[in-house]
Order: C-alpha cells, then sequence, then structure tokens
C-alpha cells in the first residue's frame, strides 16, 4: 500500500517539476518578446550607420548597421540628436537620429544625457560673430566640417550659440550645420548689444517700400527665420496679399508683412511678385517676427553691395553650378543685373556670384562689366560645395545615372557637400551616405 501510494504521488510531482522547468525557460523569452513589441523601433535610412559608444560623432564606432535594419529605441540625449538604441543582434550604442525614421517616437523617449549638441559646420566657410546679429563683428571663420558645440540660441532661433577651437565662444547662423537638429529645447543665451552704428549711419536695417506679392497657392509657411527648420508662426492662404519689406543673405527667403500686423520670414519660391530681387533689400534675420507687431522702422534706402560686383552687359546670362560651361545652369540672369562676387577662380575668367534670386552661381566674366577689386574676392574650388535638396526624398545611387541601383534617400532641406562631378550628376556626402544623385534635384548654397 505504501509503495502504491508513493508512485501514484511521484508521478504528479514529476509533471509538475517538469511544467515549472518549462516556464522558468520560456516566461524570461516571452517577457523579452513582449517587451520588444511595446518598445518604440525605428528604421535605418541611411546604407551604413555608425553606432558609437555616445552621443556625438566624435565616440568610438562600435558597429555599423545597414539601411532598412529595425532598431529598438531605448532613449535619447536632450538635443534628440542621438538616440541610444539596441541592434537585432543585441549590440547597444547611441545612433544620430538624422538616418532613423523613428515614426514620431522620438518625443516619447526618456533623456538619458544632457548634452550640448554636436554638430557640422555646412557651408566651405562659416563665420562666428560676437553677437547674433548679421552686422555683428565677425571673430573667427569656421571651415567646412569642422565640428562646434551649440550652447544654446537667440530668441527667435535665427542664431545658435556656439563652442568651438576648444574653448572660444561665438554665434553662427542657425541652419549652417549638419545634422539638422531641434533647436527648440536649447537655453536662450542672453546676448551683448550689437556696436553701436557710426554716426551719421542708418540707425535700423533699410526696408523696402511698395513692393507687394501674394501667396501662390495655400498652407504655405511662414517662419520664425530663414529656412525650412525654423519654427512656424503661421501659414499662407492661397492668393493672400503680402508686403515685401526685405530678403536674406544666405537663403531666397523673404521677409514679409500682412494681415496688418504678422511679420516673418517665406520662401521667396512661394510668393508671386512683378519686383525684381535687386529691389529688395538683405536685411538681418534679427527683426521682430510673429503677430500683433508693426513694420520696423526703416533706415534709409536700400543698401548696395559694398564689395566687387558683376554687371551683365549680355541679354541673358546663364548661372551654373561650377566654374566651367560643362556645368548645369541654376539660374539665369538678365542685362542690367548686378551681382556681389563673392568668389573666382585661380584666373579670374569665371566668377562665383549672388544672383537677384538669392542662389549662389558661377558665370562667365567675360560676359559682366566688373567693378571694385575682383581679385580681394577668396579663390574658390568648384570641386567642392555646398547644396540643399530640392526634392521631397532624392535617391542616391551608386553611380553618375539612373541606370545604377538607389543606395539611400535623403529628405527635402538637407544639407550636402558636392565632392565630384559627371555631366549632370554629382556625388555627394551628407553624413554617413556618399553616393550619385542628379544635381536637378539641389540648390547651390555656396
Amino acid at each position: 500500500m505504501n509503495t502504491y501510494l508513493r508512485s501514484r504521488w511521484r508521478r504528479p510531482l514529476g509533471l509538475a517539476l517538469i511544467l515549472g522547468l518549462l516556464l522558468s525557460l520560456v516566461l524570461p523569452l516571452a517577457v523579452q518578446v513582449a517587451a520588444a513589441q511595446t518598445s518604440p523601433t525605428a528604421v535605418v535610412t541611411s546604407p551604413r550607420l555608425h553606432i558609437r559608444t555616445g552621443p556625438g560623432a566624435s565616440y568610438a564606432s562600435i558597429t555599423t548597421i545597414g539601411q532598412g535594419e529595425r532598431v529598438i529605441l531605448l532613449g535619447r540625449d536632450s538635443a534628440s540628436a542621438w538616440a541610444k538604441i539596441r541592434t537585432g543582434t543585441d549590440v547597444e550604442g547611441w545612433a544620430s537620429t538624422a538616418f532613423l525614421d523613428t515614426g514620431g517616437a522620438l518625443r516619447s523617449l526618456p533623456v538619458l544625457e544632457r548634452v550640448q549638441p554636436q554638430v557640422a559646420v555646412a557651408p566651405f566657410r562659416l563665420n562666428v560673430r560676437n553677437a547674433p546679429a548679421s552686422n555683428a563683428t565677425v571673430v573667427a571663420t569656421l571651415i567646412q566640417g569642422e565640428i562646434v558645440n551649440i550652447l544654446g540660441r537667440s530668441s527667435n532661433s535665427a542664431w545658435v550659440y556656439i563652442n568651438y577651437g576648444g574653448g572660444s565662444q561665438g554665434w553662427i547662423a542657425s541652419g549652417e550645420f549638419t545634422p539638422r537638429i531641434s533647436l527648440a529645447g536649447l537655453p536662450v543665451i542672453a546676448a551683448p548689444a550689437v556696436p553701436t552704428p557710426v554716426p551719421g549711419a542708418p540707425t535700423a536695417p533699410p526696408l523696402a517700400r511698395g513692393i507687394t506679392g501674394q501667396a501662390w497657392a495655400g498652407s504655405i509657411r511662414v517662419n520664425t527665420a530663414a529656412g525650412n527648420d525654423h519654427g512656424t508662426i503661421t501659414h499662407l492662404r492661397e492668393g493672400e496679399q503680402v508686403q515685401i519689406l526685405g530678403r536674406a543673405a544666405e537663403l531666397p527667403w523673404y521677409y514679409i508683412f500682412f494681415r496688418g500686423n504678422t511679420l516673418g520670414w517665406v520662401d521667396s519660391a512661394n510668393i508671386v511678385t512683378s519686383a525684381s530681387q535687386a529691389s529688395i533689400p538683405i536685411v538681418p534675420q534679427t527683426l521682430p517676427v510673429g503677430e500683433n507687431q508693426t513694420p520696423p522702422a526703416t533706415g534709409g534706402p536700400p543698401t548696395t553691395p559694398t564689395g566687387p560686383t558683376a554687371t551683365v552687359i549680355t541679354g541673358r546670362l546663364n548661372v551654373r553650378s561650377g566654374a566651367g560651361a560643362g556645368y548645369p545652369v541654376v539660374d539665369v540672369v538678365s542685362r542690367g543685373d548686378v551681382l556681389p562676387i563673392v568668389g573666382r577662380d585661380s584666373a579670374s575668367k569665371w566668377l562665383q556670384v549672388r544672383t537677384p534670386s538669392g542662389r549662389i552661381g558661377w558665370v562667365n566674366g567675360d560676359f559682366t562689366r566688373k567693378a571694385g577689386n575682383v581679385g580681394q574676392a577668396p579663390v574658390e574650388s568648384p570641386s567642392q560645395q555646398t547644396a540643399i535638396v530640392e526634392a521631397g526624398a532624392l535617391n542616391v545611387r551608386s553611380g553618375p545615372g539612373p541606370e545604377h541601383n538607389a543606395i539611400a534617400t535623403i529628405p527635402r532641406n538637407t544639407v550636402v557637400t558636392i565632392v565630384e562631378r559627371q555631366a549632370n550628376w554629382a556625388r555627394i556626402i551628407a553624413g554617413d551616405v556618399n553616393g550619385w544623385v542628379d544635381t536637378g534635384f539641389l540648390r547651390l548654397v555656396r
């Protein structure tokens, strides 16, 4: 009888032990799967993305992952420029959010690192000023690719305060670096006063008078500063009338007044006007913006270029993306247009100019009448230039032509560096992306 009872209880006890062992193995796996399913994820958009030991390009690379790979998002830095991720092989590290499609999940992630965002200079040369204003004193000039830390921003986010050169500080225009980051979370830095103008000089920037335009489509953004990466004040309605007060120096954006109480910046491509670009003065991006505003006081007639200029003496003159007739046409200027000279080739035959529409490009100097000391313009290398993507999503290909495979796509307004050209194709670098694009979808910046 005892033997029978022992045998009868031994069977259920053995089954219970086996069941418990299985549960101990399966439950942790189920918890991991459930966690993976509920954790936010992102998809890699770069063909080769570095995973680093910390939130910045200066940190060591642990490994690389390819385009299309899905990763788990664990957290972010305070600037949302870098995200801590876990790969499919359980490698944890930091990746640039510029090359991750997060599906809007970035803001919901916990902040794991308080950082000063680290970015690279995008233009060929970039002035650092002692105050957030285009007429402030230049204290240094940075070169393309130089790494700086962003410490804060101006109140209207048109300028950012940086640390450069191992310990120096100054101001640069926002939008002149890569990768793009959100400026909203940066602290507002109290800026020093801009030096008082020379006696007799205008005390306020010159503004255009009587120049009107209208929005050619609806839902056109009016921003706090020139450029798509700034905050939006409101939207223009289709056909809405605006008063054009000025334009930006580096980007083709208008400073406008409309609805009787609103000031802001709008992409000039979205405004129809009969006025020539040359008649619209360049104004600083520190002017007031927002609703319940009145136009700033004018400070005299529109200014004229102070450096060397080239006046077009032929009926129509092509402006090209490089110093030579083989480069694509990016703009056309007309007889009588006065073009500020911002660069030249070593022989001064081809001149790098700013067109009335705000574009930077090259013209054959033989078709212009030059004024001023052209020799003071810097000799620019057309082999490396900066451009902005104008397509909604631009394919980057493995070779110069549509027959080559697409290796990546880059979004509109991405700043790229052109390092090589073949006919209408250019090899560009944008972060970890290196490949060929159709130059018809690029707008040359510098």
